[in-house]
């Protein structure tokens, strides 16, 4: 229509600005209540691809990427805009700075002209709890913002299924906890998951935290810290005269136990990628003295392929990543060349 307007502050076109007796006016008055309605409600049931084949009058939905009709609001409502007839769909094209809270997310989100963004983070809310008392089981839908307690007395293998699968929200998150005996696995065919330590729940009460940050992809934080006791830090005890930091002693520490001169090496970047921030603690156990070396194409306290020696039995050094190959190291270690 010639009279369409956009309204200040309702980030939507509304109609019917016509004489009140033109014959659309009841028309196009009934669709803009109708918008005016769904703004104000802010609710929306969920975010779907598929919209539900029975839906209830009234019922409001976030499309999502992969349908004709993405990232549009969705309302089911009667055609004929009376008190009978049939029903469908009725689309909104969403204007930046619109939220709506999604019940099935129990999130809040923001329209930011091209994407809905979470606004109100999961975290912000309760968390639910799904117990798992089988050996398997695999991540749904009904997971977000939930602690899957895995409970049994033998091994447990947690999957994390493909977003073909289950179409999990990016910024998802599920803690995994285990809370009886058997050892947690967790895995994922198709499904990155970026750690920089290992996918086990191996102490009771141990947790780890799921955060889905691409299509197929997902950031896993484990909490070393458990419930009612436990080790959250690892002890490497290495007995030979050279040794090569491995991703598994990431804030743990090693040990370096020989009565001769012994050596521990920082490798590149590309033959391990700890994460920048890694810690890790160096002890000299034994009464050889042990040399921490930067591997070529390492740089340690400003010096390329630098090394130390530490000083004196039972010293201990603290050395941290701080770039891609840049290492810094603290303690008792004489001057690095």
């Amino acid at each position: 229509m010639s009279n369409e307007r956009v309204l200040p502050g309702l980030g939507g076109t509304f109609k019917g600005f016509a004489d009140k007796f033109s014959d659309d006016w009841e028309l196009w008055a009934d669709l803009n209540w109708l918008q005016i309605a769904v703004m104000m409600d802010a609710n929306v049931i969920s975010q779907t691809t598929t919209l539900p084949g029975s839906p209830s009058d009234g019922d409001i939905y976030i499309v999502k990427v992969g349908d004709a009709n993405q990232r549009k609001v969705a309302v089911y409502t009667r055609t004929d805009y009376g008190t009978s007839g049939s029903a469908a769909w009725v689309y909104y094209d969403a204007a930046p700075g619109w939220s709506f809270y999604v019940v099935d997310d129990a999130a809040a989100y923001q329209f930011d002209g091209s994407t809905w963004e979470l606004l109100v983070a999961p975290a912000d809310f309760a968390w639910g709890i799904n117990n798992q008392t089988g050996t398997t089981y695999t991540l749904v839908l009904t997971d977000v913002d939930k602690v899957v307690r895995c409970a049994n007395a033998a091994a447990i293998a947690l999957t994390v299924p493909t977003n073909a699968v289950a179409a999990f929200a990016i910024g998802t998150q599920i803690r995994i906890a285990e809370t009886g005996v058997g050892t947690v696995t967790v895995d994922g065919a198709g499904v990155t998951l970026n750690t920089s330590d290992d996918l086990i729940l191996g102490v009771q009460h141990e947790q780890l935290l799921l955060i889905k940050v691409a299509t197929d992809e997902w950031d896993v934080i484990k909490d070393n810290d458990t419930v009612g006791g436990g080790s959250s830090t690892a002890v490497n005890t290495q007995t030979g005269t050279a040794y090569t930091f491995a991703l598994t002693d990431a804030e743990d520490i090693v040990e370096m136990n020989n009565a001769a001169a012994n050596v521990a090496t920082i490798p590149t970047n590309a033959a391990v990628a700890f994460p920048i921030g890694t810690v890790i603690s160096l002890t000299m156990l034994g009464a050889g003295i042990t040399s921490l070396t930067a591997d070529t194409g390492v740089t340690l306290n400003g010096v390329s392929a630098g090394s130390g020696a530490m000083i004196s039995q039972y010293d201990g050094v603290s050395l941290y990543k701080r770039l891609t190959d840049t290492w810094i190291v603290q303690g008792s270690i004489g001057a690095v060349a």
